[in-house]
């Protein structure tokens, strides 16, 4: 069964409709909307170390000191809904693997590095975080 608009129709009128709507691309729509962009990374549950959130871009020195501290792990920059900046280092497997690294970063004088949960791109509650973990135990 074909439908339009909620309603019923025939198949001829169902194939004359496929043949008027099939060359409209779906691409420009997403483009005309301000402010959509596809999330391209799987929502993948994560602990990460947050090393500084702020309302403005941290300097250059701050920010080559925590890529040093980052090494291999890597250094992302997040711009949160509210504008506030967040720089994470790594996507770790474990709460305590987080939480060894943020007290790493602490001991090298970034005190405001802690441990945070992310969903894909989205951040989360630590402690829903660690009973989602506990629960796949």
């Amino acid at each position: 069964v074909a439908f339009s608009g909620g309603k019923a129709v025939s198949s001829e009128r169902a194939a004359l409709l496929e043949k008027e709507w099939g060359i409209i691309p779906f691409a420009s729509d997403v483009k005309n909307i301000p402010g959509s962009q596809a999330d391209t990374i799987p929502p993948t549950l994560s602990f990460r170390v947050e090393v500084v959130r702020s309302v403005k871009p941290v300097s250059e020195q701050s920010y080559e000191g925590m890529k040093k501290l980052s090494g291999t792990r890597g250094l992302d920059i997040e711009t949160l809904a509210d504008g506030q900046i967040v720089y994470l280092i790594g996507s770790f497997i474990t709460y305590e693997s987080a939480e060894h690294y943020a007290d790493l970063l602490i001991r090298n004088g970034y005190r405001e590095a802690k441990v945070v949960a992310w969903l894909g791109k989205k951040e989360i509650p630590v402690e829903t975080a660690r009973q989602l973990f506990k629960s796949l135990e």
